[in-house]
C-alpha cells in the first residue's frame, strides 16, 4: 500500500503572516517613528526560516524581496538580493540560533537585521544620492535596535500561530 504524502499544512498561514508584514512596512508613519521601525518582512522571513528552514528558504526571501522591490520603488533586486543573504545565513545557522535563549537570538537577529539594512545602504550609494541621503545613514544603523526589540513580540506571536495552526 502506497504511502499518502499529506499536503502541507499552514502554506496559506505562512503567506498570510507574510502578506500582513509586508502591509505592516507599508502603512504610513510619521517620520519621527519611521526611524525605529524594523523590517517586518525581514522578522517573518527570519523567524520561518528559524521555525520550518524545511519549508521556507532563500526562493521565499527572494520572492519576498522582490515585492517589497516592487511596492517601495527601490532598485529591482536589492531587498531581493538582501533578503536571500539573511536567509541563507538563517538557514546556515538556524541549528545554533534555535538552541539559544531568547535574548541571544534576538542580539543574533539584530546582527542580521544589520547586515540587511548594511547591504541596502550600499545599494543605495551606487545609484544618484537622494534628496534625504542625510537622514538615511542614521536609519539604517537604528531600525536594527528596532528589530531587536520587535524579535520578543514577534517570536511569540509567530511561535503562536505556527502552534494553533500546528504547522511543520
Amino acid at each position: 500500500m502506497p504511502l499518502k504524502s499529506e499536503p502541507k499544512r499552514g502554506t496559506i498561514i505562512i503567506i498570510i503572516t507574510f502578506g500582513f508584514a509586508i502591509a505592516l512596512s507599508i502603512i504610513p508613519l510619521p517620520s519621527k517613528f519611521t526611524m525605529f521601525i524594523p523590517s517586518w518582512p525581514a522578522l517573518v522571513l527570519i523567524y520561518w526560516c528559524l521555525a520550518i528552514p524545511h519549508r521556507i528558504g532563500m526562493l521565499t526571501g527572494f520572492i519576498i524581496g522582490l515585492l517589497i522591490d516592487a511596492y517601495s520603488g527601490d532598485l529591482l533586486g536589492q531587498n531581493a538580493l538582501s533578503m536571500v543573504v539573511i536567509s541563507y545565513l538563517v538557514l546556515s545557522f538556524y541549528q545554533r540560533i534555535r538552541i539559544s535563549p531568547l535574548f541571544q537570538q534576538a542580539l543574533t537577529v539584530m546582527g542580521l537585521l544589520f547586515l540587511y539594512y548594511l547591504l541596502l545602504f550600499w545599494f543605495d550609494g551606487l545609484p544618484l544620492a537622494t534628496e534625504d541621503a542625510e537622514k538615511r545613514p542614521l536609519q539604517y544603523f537604528v531600525r536594527p535596535i528596532g528589530g531587536f526589540v520587535a524579535w520578543f513580540g514577534m517570536f511569540y506571536l509567530l511561535r503562536g500561530i505556527r502552534r494553533k495552526f500546528k504547522i511543520r
